[in-house]
């Protein structure tokens, strides 16, 4: 299996790397000091938004694709675009649903 870091970990480090403190970093996002700690700790049992993340990804300056993927979500304007093209879009999703599978038996 992969090693895989978790989204609170990931958020942390990328503030950390940005010098940003853990009050600044919550204003600017539009959250509690207490939430975003409970983010980064994993005593948050729910991912955050996907607004947040988007918010995120902006304060933070990394793509956004980065932190969806560290929260396991995944942005509603990419399931709808999916949607309007199924074909190899819709193939390619179930083949990497079925690595994800894999990773978790291995």
């Amino acid at each position: 299996m992969r090693n895989k870091i978790p989204f609170g970990k990931r958020i942390k480090e990328i503030r950390l790397d940005k010098s940003l403190g853990l009050r600044q970093s919550a204003s600017a996002l539009g959250i509690s000091p207490s939430y975003l700690s409970r983010l980064e700790t994993g005593g948050e049992p729910h991912a955050p938004s996907e607004e947040l993340i988007w918010r995120m990804s902006k304060l933070y300056e990394v793509k956004p694709y980065l932190l969806f993927a560290a929260a396991e979500k995944i942005p509603q304007m990419t399931i709808r675009f999916i949607c309007k093209n199924e074909g190899s879009l819709r193939d390619l999703i179930l083949l990497s649903a079925n690595e994800k599978i894999k990773d978790y038996d291995e």
